[in-house]
C-alpha cells in the first residue's frame, strides 16, 4: 500500500515501480485491481526469476516468492535486495531515501491499517 502512494516520488528520482508475483496473470490482475495499484505488477509464473533471486519458499502453498524488495538498473544489476517478512517490510521513505543516495534502508514492523484490510476484504469477496 505504502509503495502505491510513493510512486510518483520513485519516478521522479528516475525508477520505475512493479511487482512480481508468482500468480497466474488473470489472479494478478485481480490483485492489482483489488489493492488499486496503479504499477505493473509482473507474473513469474515458471518462479524463474524469483528462483534466480535466492526468493523462493518451495515449503509453503506448493511454493510462494519470499517478500523482498528489488532496486536494479536499467543493465540488469541489482543494487539492493531486501529481504522481508510479512510484518517486517521496507518502508517507502527509506526506499525513498536509498534510491535519492542518502542512506541505506532498514526494515520496520509493518501493521495493515484497519481500512486497508476492510477495503481489500470487500473487494475480493465480489
Amino acid at each position: 500500500m505504502e509503495f502505491r502512494n510513493a510512486n510518483r516520488g520513485i519516478e521522479a528520482l528516475g525508477y520505475k515501480l512493479a511487482s512480481l508475483a508468482v500468480d497466474a496473470p488473470e489472479q494478478a490482475r485481480r490483485l492489482r485491481a483489488m489493492l488499486e495499484l496503479h504499477f505493473p505488477v509482473l507474473c513469474d509464473v515458471d518462479r524463474q526469476a524469483v528462483k534466480a533471486w535466492g526468493l523462493f519458499n518451495r515449503h509453503e502453498r506448493g511454493g510462494i516468492a519470499v517478500p523482498a524488495t528489488v532496486v536494479m538498473t536499467p543493465q540488469g544489476r541489482i543494487d539492493l535486495m531486501q529481504r522481508e517478512g510479512m510484518t517486517r517490510r521496507l518502508q517507502a521513505e527509506e526506499l525513498l531515501a536509498f534510491l535519492g543516495g542518502r542512506r541505506r534502508p532498514q526494515r520496520r514492523a509493518v501493521v495493515p491499517r484497519w481500512r486497508d484490510w476492510w477495503r481489500a476484504a470487500r473487494k475480493y469477496r465480489g
